[in-house]
């Protein structure tokens, strides 16, 4: 489990947003004439009320996000690794698979929580995009 807390705490690090994204997203809004979303440094509350209510998470970026989150050792293929080679393999996949910036806030939220809270953070989190299970809440919980 050690290297799994690493694993989370890396990769969140990892996709954290990157100077040129935030200035990219604002430059858009401001074409359009809207200002730039605020980014809050709280913790993230994954939310997509039409896909969960539809039970579509593949419908949304965040619902796929946190797809990979959830079945991120079954979607990096890396479950026949040992564990700490596991750890290594998600910390390189996972920031490349993250495409939205809720789903990177979500992991970096979670990122300092270990065993049971983790699990009830991931659950929850998996339950709002209509995720029915998370896999990795199952190993934070072992």
């Amino acid at each position: 489990m050690l290297a799994l807390t690493w694993v989370l705490a890396l990769a969140s690090a990892g996709c954290q947003r990157k100077p040129d994204a935030a200035s990219e997203t604002g430059q858009a809004h401001a074409a359009q004439g809207d200002p730039a979303p605020a980014h809050s440094t709280t913790v993230a509350e994954p939310v997509a009320p039409s896909a969960a209510a539809a039970g579509s998470w593949a419908a949304t970026p965040l619902g796929r996000d946190m797809d990979r989150i959830c079945n991120v050792i079954e979607r990096a293929g890396v479950a026949h690794l040992s564990e700490g080679e596991q750890a290594m393999a998600t910390i390189a996949w996972l920031p490349k698979n993250i495409e939205s910036e809720a789903g990177r806030e979500f992991l970096a939220s979670i990122a300092n929580l270990e065993g049971n809270a983790k699990a009830d953070a991931l659950e929850q989190g998996a339950r709002r995009v209509g995720l029915a299970e998370c896999a990795l809440a199952q190993l934070w919980r072992e």
